[in-house]
C-alpha cells in the first residue's frame, strides 16, 4: 500500500487561529507564536483568518 503523499495537519496552537500546521509544528506563523493567547481575533494574515 503506498504511503500518503501529504503529512497530516493539525490546528495552530493559538486559540484564535484556525490555520493548519504540518505535523510536528505548533504554530502557523511567527505572529501566532508571539501573539498573546488572550487575543480575540487572529491577525496572521493567512487566507482563512483574514
Amino acid at each position: 500500500m503506498p504511503e500518503p503523499t501529504s503529512e497530516p495537519r493539525a490546528k495552530c496552537a493559538h486559540p484564535s487561529c484556525d490555520c493548519s500546521v504540518p505535523a510536528g509544528q505548533k504554530y502557523c506563523s511567527d505572529y501566532c507564536k508571539k501573539a498573546p493567547e488572550t487575543e480575540l481575533h487572529c491577525n496572521c494574515m493567512h487566507p482563512g483568518c483574514r
